[in-house]
C-alpha cells in the first residue's frame, strides 16, 4: 500500500517558475533570493535579465511529487509559484545638447519682422509670447540639473540591438539555435517534441495500414490533412530506414498539431477524447500552445500561441520535405492566403527559392495526379528553405508606405 506524505514548509525544497508564452534559453542561471518575509528568482544571459515577482497568494496549490524506487512512500513538497519578468540588457546613449543661442537669435529676427509688418494681432501674439517666455539667465543655476536627469533618462532609451534582442524574444516560433549551421541543428526535433511526446508516437499501425483510407482513420486530423496522408502512403514503401520511421512520427504529431487547431479551446478531457492522444502528447499541446491568465485556472489559447502552433506546424514540414516545402500546399490545407503562409516561412528564416525545370514539372506532374488544374509552375511556383545562417526579418522602421 503507497502511502503519502505532504510537506508544507515553502521555505525550502523546489520552486516553480512561469516564464508566459517564452522560455528561456537552455544555458541561463537562476538563483533564489530570500530575506525575513519576501523571496524572488533572478536569472540572467547574454542579453536578457529575468527577475520573477514575490510570490502571491494563489487560487491553487503547487505540489511536487518524489518517489523512490526502493520506497511506497510518496512525498509531495509544497513550492511556490514565481512569475517572471524579462528586461533586455541596455546600452549607454550620448545626450545631446540644443543650441538655444541659434534659436534665440531666430526667435528674435522672426519678432523684428512682424513688429514692422505684421498685423496687429500678430504684433500682439508677439507681445504675449515676450511676456510668457522664460528669462534663460534665470534658470542657469538650475540647467545642469536637468541636462542630468535627461542624461539619465536617456541611458534607458532602447539601441538598434535592444530593439532587434527584444523582437527576436517576441516571436511566436519554436525554440531555436541561431548558430546552427543546418536545418537539424536550428530547430532540433528534440526541441520541439520532448522524448516522452516522440516516443508515444507510436506509428505501428500507420506503417501497416493497407491505403490511404485506412491510415486517414487512424490519424487524429482524419482525412482532412491531404499532405500528412500522401507522405505517409510514400514512406510506408521504406518503412524499415530509421530515417523515414523518424518522419512518420514527426507527421503523426504534426496530425495531433492540425487537431488541435481546431479543437484547442476544449478542454483537455475532450481533447484527449476526441483525437485519441496520449496523456503526455495533450499536457504538452496545452503547455505549448495555450496560455492562463494571472488568477485562473482555464487555458486558452491567444493569437500568439496560435501563430506559434502555426510555426511549429511549418517546422515540422521542413524536416519532413527535407527542407524544401511547398507554401501552396500548406496553405490549401491550413485554408489560409498563401502570402500569409510565406510571410510566416521567413518568419522563421526561411526564403523563397524559385523552382528549376525538373522541380516545375514534377509539380505539374502532381497537380495532374491529385485532379487539380495544371499550369506551368514557372511563373508562380516557389519553394520555402531555411537559410543558414538563421537571420530573422529586419524590424522596419520610420513611416508606412501609403
Amino acid at each position: 500500500m503507497t502511502e503519502i506524505k505532504i510537506l508544507s514548509d515553502k521555505g525550502q525544497g523546489p520552486a516553480l517558475a512561469a516564464f508566459g508564452a517564452t522560455v528561456p534559453p537552455e544555458n541561463t542561471e537562476f538563483s533564489t533570493y530570500t530575506n525575513d518575509s519576501n523571496s524572488l528568482i533572478a536569472g540572467s544571459n547574454d542579453s536578457i535579465d529575468y527577475v520573477s515577482n514575490d510570490p502571491e497568494e494563489q487560487p491553487s496549490r503547487y505540489l511536487i511529487g518524489l518517489k523512490r524506487k526502493n520506497s511506497d512512500t510518496i512525498t509531495f513538497q509544497e513550492a511556490p509559484l514565481y512569475v517572471m519578468n524579462r528586461q533586455i540588457r541596455s546600452l549607454a546613449h550620448k545626450s545631446t545638447e540644443l543650441d538655444d543661442a541659434d534659436m534665440a537669435d531666430r526667435m528674435r529676427a522672426r519678432n523684428a519682422l512682424g513688429e514692422t509688418f505684421g498685423t496687429k494681432k500678430a504684433k500682439k501674439a508677439i507681445k504675449e509670447a515676450e511676456r510668457n517666455q522664460v528669462d534663460v539667465e534665470a534658470m542657469a543655476n538650475v540647467a545642469g540639473y536637468i541636462q542630468q536627469d535627461i542624461a539619465e533618462n536617456t541611458d534607458i532609451l532602447p539601441t538598434r540591438e535592444n530593439i532587434k534582442a527584444e523582437a527576436d524574444a517576441q516571436r511566436p516560433l519554436p525554440p531555436y539555435d541561431q548558430s546552427g549551421g543546418s536545418l537539424e541543428e536550428v530547430y532540433k526535433i528534440s526541441s520541439l517534441i520532448s522524448d516522452p511526446e516522440f516516443n508515444s508516437c507510436k506509428v505501428d499501425k500507420l506503417l501497416t495500414a493497407k491505403d490511404a483510407s485506412a491510415i486517414a482513420q487512424l490519424l487524429p486530423s482524419g482525412d482532412s490533412v491531404n499532405y500528412i496522408i500522401e507522405r505517409l502512403v510514400a514512406l510506408k514503401t521504406v518503412k524499415g530506414n530509421k530515417s523515414s520511421r523518424t518522419k512518420v512520427r514527426l507527421l503523426l504529431y504534426m496530425s495531433y498539431l492540425f487537431a488541435f487547431r481546431t479543437l484547442g479551446r476544449q478542454s483537455r478531457s475532450k481533447v484527449q477524447e476526441r483525437t485519441g492522444a496520449p496523456p503526455v502528447i495533450v499536457d504538452g499541446l496545452f503547455s505549448k500552445f495555450t496560455e492562463t491568465a494571472r488568477g485562473s485556472t482555464k487555458s486558452s489559447m491567444t493569437p500568439f500561441t496560435q501563430a506559434k502552433l502555426l510555426n511549429y506546424i511549418l517546422v515540422l514540414t521542413l524536416h519532413v520535405d527535407d527542407n524544401s516545402v511547398d507554401p501552396s500546399q500548406i496553405a490549401k490545407e491550413l485554408s489560409m492566403p498563401v502570402q500569409k503562409i510565406n510571410e510566416s516561412f521567413k518568419s522563421l528564416g526561411c526564403q523563397l527559392v524559385a523552382l528549376n525545370l525538373a522541380e516545375r514539372e514534377k509539380v505539374n506532374v502532381l497537380n495532374n495526379q491529385r485532379g487539380e488544374e495544371s499550369q506551368d509552375a514557372s511563373k508562380s511556383a516557389r519553394r520555402a528553405t531555411l537559410k543558414i545562417p538563421l537571420e530573422f526579418p529586419q524590424v522596419r522602421r520610420g513611416k508606412a508606405k501609403r
